[in-house]
């Protein structure tokens, strides 16, 4: 049932805040309220270009051994968990 979509998303914590928050993904690029559509494409597309061209330039100040160690670092912890011992 296609309407229970956010419902399984949210108890299988797929949302966009529960994968930022298991770091899986960097940033969560909020669209507009009422969505995109037709009236508001062009400056969505110029709002994520923007977005896209400032994350580019920050990541070029970064060697390249830094950020393949940071994406080594990133990826190899995605699963972890922590048991926790009763007594």
């Amino acid at each position: 049932d296609s309407g229970r979509a956010k419902e399984a998303a949210e108890k299988m914590k797929l949302t966009a805040q529960d994968l930022k928050d298991s770091n899986i993904i960097d940033d969560i690029i909020e669209e507009p309220e009422e969505g995109v559509n037709t009236q508001n494409m062009s400056s969505v597309v110029r709002d994520l270009q923007n977005y896209i061209i400032n994350h580019v330039q920050e990541l070029d100040k970064v060697s390249v051994r830094e950020l393949l160690t940071n994406r080594w670092k990133k990826y190899r912890t995605i699963g972890e968990y922590i048991e926790i011992k009763e007594d």
